[in-house]
């Protein structure tokens, strides 16, 4: 049996602490920390990719200077301006030789209120449609639908 230690280490990386929602409009000021555990100190230019869910306030590119053993702070605006699930928000910091890069996903909510609208009746043989009336104020490509279709009970029980 061999029994072995050993220590795994990224002498760059790069951080950032992304809000759990935004709601259409919002403008954020994000800050990015690029830390530098190496014993020299590193040149860099910071990017953000651009994504169709956003649109940057600031410049997509900072040139930063990291002292060795130091972070620096990079700051990036941007506004969302679409909804989306699972929107793609990537973050390099790297100049050929040494680099990083953190990718994570945003979620980006509409800028209204859920609201459920129903409607019930029963389907037979003579009447298969239902008819539901949705608000004029829906946000296009946000109307989400869900049918359930029960059975009717006093129906199936007590039919001759």
């Amino acid at each position: 049996m061999l029994e072995q230690t050993f220590q795994t280490f990224q002498p760059l990386f790069v951080d950032a602490d992304l809000p759990q929602v935004l709601t259409v409009g919002d403008e954020i000021q994000l800050p990015v920390n690029v830390r530098n555990y190496t014993d020299h100190g590193v040149q860099l230019p910071v990017t953000v990719k651009t994504a169709n869910w956003l649109t940057l306030t600031t410049a997509a590119r900072v040139d930063t200077n990291v002292a060795a053993g130091a972070s620096a702070p990079v700051v990036f605006g941007f506004k969302a301006k679409s909804a989306v699930e699972t929107g793609p928000l990537r973050i390099e910091a790297t100049n050929g030789h040494e680099g990083d890069a953190m990718e994570r996903t945003m979620r980006v909510h509409p800028d209204g209120e859920p609201r459920a609208v129903t409607a019930a009746g029963l389907l037979t043989k003579d009447a298969r449609t239902l008819t539901l009336e949705l608000p004029a104020d829906s946000i296009a490509g946000l109307v989400h639908g869900e049918v359930r279709l029960y059975p009717n009970l006093a129906r199936m029980c007590c039919t001759p």
